[in-house]
């Protein structure tokens, strides 16, 4: 299908999506909402929507369903107000994602050109974030000190994406196919390697290692087509003597190793503990967290810091049983989209460890656009989302 009047819009707004995810801001609400919208009323795009209906039912079941049970559960046992977490998890796990997958379908997309884009993103954000760590009079927030995080409000969303990121442009150098994308993907390593580490974000460094053990068994047969393995292991060397450059002279690496020495001592230990024992008062059915029922450390109120942890509290065994569901569905998708499995598979596996120690699914935008993107990468296997 040409680019028309009606797909032009649907570009723009996938692609201002894509680059505004790591902010949570104006533009990312507006294209979050204003896309699915312009598809559904579209006839052509409602047609190609209808056909992944028993998607969006299956994420439903498996992401909203859960946390909206819990919820009436409180609603009519202890009558309390009913939050919009269930719609959430609706809208950004099972519809938006779905709906992204069809806007890249409906406009003939490539699941490379996603990768390629979503490099360029990353090697922007990345250089933001060093940029903040190098020079003190630029206009990045410093609130957590030396760690980095650049135009995200916090370093361990920003490290999720880097991580991301040097999965993405490490697969797009192995199978670079013109001159211009090995370069990107070169920058890409160099930066979001470094970027990694002056984040100090343990989970995000923990998880890209994880993530790059796997894709490297995946990928051992790996061929580059149009560049020889001479200087694809000189330009390797190139970025490994950058990276370790900027990753030596930087203050923050001194701060993740020291997070990682005090790592028994963490307050997440203490968090964990508090809602394991919430969880075990309501362990079926869960009960949703309020603010006013967070746990209080020095003064600062913390959610459960754990995805699964925080879904058995708010939505119990059930809730547990449906979300490893809908992950395994994406898993499982993930092998069958031909050559990008090999970087597709080790995100899923990077999300579902950051998630383990920091963020939750449900609410952060991050882990959301990252999520939506492995979807509409899975949904469509082979060279073109059409």
């Amino acid at each position: 299908m040409t680019l028309t009047k009606r797909t032009f819009p649907l570009l723009v707004l996938s692609f201002l999506w894509i680059v505004f995810f790591p902010v949570k801001g104006v533009v990312f609400q507006i294209c979050l909402y204003l896309l699915p919208l312009l598809v559904v009323l579209s006839g052509d795009t409602r047609k190609l929507l209808g056909e992944h209906n028993r998607h969006i039912v299956l994420l439903s079941l498996c992401f909203a369903l859960p946390l909206l049970l819990s919820e009436l559960r409180a609603v009519l046992l202890w009558g309390g107000a009913l939050s919009d977490g269930a719609f959430e998890a609706f809208w950004r796990l099972a519809f938006f994602p779905v709906v992204l997958a069809t806007v890249c379908r409906y406009c003939h997309c490539r699941s490379r050109q996603i990768l390629v884009i979503l490099t360029a993103v990353g090697v922007v954000y990345g250089l933001a974030g060093l940029s903040g760590v190098f020079f003190d009079d630029v206009f990045m927030p410093r609130s957590f000190g030396p760690r980095a995080s650049g135009f995200v409000s916090n370093p361990n969303p920003f490290g999720f994406l880097m991580s991301v990121t040097s999965l993405v442009s490490l697969f797009l150098l192995l199978s670079a196919k013109h001159r211009g994308e090995m370069i990107l993907a070169l920058v890409g390593v160099a930066v979001s390697f470094s970027a990694v580490v002056v984040s100090g974000s343990r989970s995000a460094f923990l998880g890209g290692v994880v993530a790059l053990i796997v894709m490297a068994l995946l990928g051992r047969r790996c061929s580059v087509p149009s560049f020889s393995r001479t200087h694809l292991f000189a330009g390797l060397g190139i970025v490994v003597v950058v990276a370790g450059v900027i990753v030596v002279t930087s203050q923050p690496l001194d701060v993740l190793n020291d997070r990682i020495v005090r790592a028994t001592q963490d307050i997440r230990l203490t968090i964990w503990s508090h809602y394991l024992q919430r969880f075990f008062e309501h362990p079926i059915m869960g009960v949703p967290i309020s603010c006013s029922q967070k746990i209080q450390i020095h003064g600062r109120s913390y959610g459960p810091h754990n995805m699964y942890l925080s879904t058995l509290v708010q939505s119990g065994l059930a809730g547990l049983i449906a979300l490893l569901t809908g992950l395994l569905w994406v898993f499982r998708k993930a092998f069958f989209i031909g050559p990008e499995k090999i970087v597709v598979v080790p995100m899923v596996l990077l999300l579902c460890c950051y998630c383990f120690f920091n963020s939750s699914l449900f609410g952060n935008e991050m882990t959301q656009g990252v999520f939506a993107l492995i979807v509409a990468l899975t949904l469509h296997p082979g060279k073109e989302l059409s």
